[in-house]
């Protein structure tokens, strides 16, 4: 039942890097409160839960989808008509439906640069058991034609881009390898123009996961396009590779970052893992509460608090782990994360009373009893807490189910 077992090997676990040119979102400013706009939410969450395309695609405006990924682009009717149909309508929900998310839960609607956006908090499944590496996606909602509100795209705020962004850089290859699909004396947009006139480079490095040939690519960029998101997050990755050999040069990346983007969490996002798995608690706990600033106040970011109070080995880990957890539950009551926490911080306290009352909310809200003497054959700590008055007692009025 300890939630940091098998934590403790972890060093430099970094998330999939995706590719941006862009600055990340802004800070959240007040969302109205609007019965539609939460409607809309609602449904979109009852979609991923079902998993169900059927109730997920009348939600989306896919055309204005297809016009934000082919904007700008100076490619022929043919092509464009071409590309449109390629863009499946089941992106966006693929998206969503990642096979590595634990979990994938609504937050709140946000405000963004003017724009409203639907917040949804994933959880990562790690193949250690652990959940501690968390992301963002916001679904942007605009009104269609018809004047009904509908989602046009998500923002991933690990790579600090719109999904649209990504296939249209997917499709700028394409392109640039295709002059027949270009018009005659194409004029294009100076973003996709650097790109464009990289692309070979910026697939090397994409592609590579040895940190000294990234690097060594990355040199031989011009200097503006190192100066863009999608260089400068291989950089911090080539960094977290080598973080056991250079601690200081992955160091030195995320600062010079922070120097331009303060508020961005992008670089957040990726460099917390690594603090953690390093044992640099300081930087730790304020790449989290950057995050937090960013995103708004999330429980699970409280677990991953909680979780790193543990790793520290110090005194009053255990209280410090409680409070953390404690205040994971003061922003969602019913939180199993949080719940889960508290209760191997209790059980390590010996707060067996405190135990039983956990252990009851978590059979309350899972609707399961749990068999502690099974779930915790390996944790001493946790066999104890089977063994005790408490227990026996809890059990005899509440016994386990099949």
């Amino acid at each position: 039942m300890d939630v940091v077992h098998g934590f403790r090997k972890i060093i430099g676990l970094v998330p999939c890097l995706i590719t941006s040119s862009i600055l990340a979102q802004s800070l959240p400013t007040a969302t109205p409160d609007t019965s539609d706009h939460a409607a809309a939410a609602a449904r979109l969450s009852q979609a991923i839960e079902a998993a169900d395309p059927k109730k997920f695609l009348p939600l989306l405006d896919s055309a204005a989808f297809r016009e934000r990924v082919l904007k700008g682009l100076p490619i022929t009717p043919n092509a464009r008509a071409a590309l449109g149909d390629a863009i499946n309508e089941r992106t966006l929900p693929g998206f969503a439906f990642g096979r590595d998310f634990r979990s994938y839960d609504f937050l709140r609607l946000v405000t963004r640069n003017g724009r409203v956006h639907a917040q949804y908090r994933i959880v990562i499944q790690h193949k250690n058991g652990h959940d501690l590496q968390v992301n963002y996606h916001e679904w942007l909602l605009v009104a269609s034609a018809d004047r009904t509100l509908k989602f046009v795209d998500i923002y991933d705020a690990t790579s600090g881009e719109y999904m649209s962004q990504g296939l249209r850089r997917r499709y700028l290859r394409l392109i640039g390898e295709d002059p027949s699909l270009q018009e005659k004396d194409a004029k294009w947009l100076p973003v996709d123009e650097l790109e464009i006139k990289n692309l070979t480079k910026l697939v090397e490095i994409g592609g590579s996961r040895e940190p000294e040939i990234i690097l060594e690519r990355i040199r031989l960029l011009p200097a503006d396009l190192q100066q863009t998101r999608f260089v400068q997050l291989h950089r911090l990755r080539a960094m977290a590779l080598q973080v056991k050999q250079k601690p200081n040069a992955f160091d030195q990346a995320y600062a010079e970052w922070l120097k331009l983007a303060p508020e961005d969490p992008t670089f957040d996002l990726q460099a917390y893992i690594v603090w953690l798995g390093t044992g640099q608690y300081d930087r730790f706990y304020a790449a989290i509460d950057r995050i937090e600033r960013w995103a708004g106040r999330d429980a699970h970011l409280d677990v991953i608090r909680a979780t790193a109070a543990l790793l520290q080995d110090k005194p009053d880990a255990a209280a410090q782990a409680e409070k953390w957890a404690q205040r994971a539950l003061e922003a969602d009551a019913n939180y199993l994360a949080a719940l889960r926490v508290l209760m191997n911080v209790q059980i390590k306290q010996k707060k067996y009373a405190q135990v039983v009352t956990t252990l009851q909310k978590v059979e309350t809200v899972t609707k399961l009893t749990l068999d502690v003497v099974g779930i915790g054959k390996d944790d001493p700590a946790t066999q104890q807490f089977a063994e005790s008055k408490e227990y026996k007692a809890y059990r005899q009025d509440n016994p386990l189910k099949n």
